[in-house]
């Protein structure tokens, strides 16, 4: 994504994000991240003790959204020290947050 304020015009994001598949990047992720929270079986909602596939699927979508928050928390704290402070100190928010995250 371009860094430059200048390029923050409605038709610079639309050709950005029209030109990426996003949603295959974004399916794959979710799942390495479920993989990594749940397991190998995290598709089987018998060998993960739940009670039916629903009850599965809304695990899912807890999963998901606690990756997604995560996520979009680091990428916000990214931004703002590319942005408020020199790259070269690495003493900016997103580089704690990376070292030490309990630290938040």
């Amino acid at each position: 994504m371009p860094t430059s304020v200048d390029a923050y015009t409605v038709g610079a994001l639309k050709e950005w994000f029209d030109d990426r598949d996003l949603a295959a990047d974004l399916q794959l992720s979710l799942n390495k991240n479920r993989l990594a929270s749940m397991g190998s079986n995290f598709c089987d909602h018998t060998k993960l003790g739940f009670e039916d596939a629903a009850a599965l699927e809304k695990e899912h979508k807890s999963v998901d959204l606690k990756y997604l928050r995560q996520t979009n928390r680091m990428a916000v704290l990214l931004f703002h020290d590319a942005v408020f402070l020199a790259p070269d100190k690495g003493d900016g928010r997103a580089y704690q947050t990376a070292q030490h995250p309990a630290k938040q």
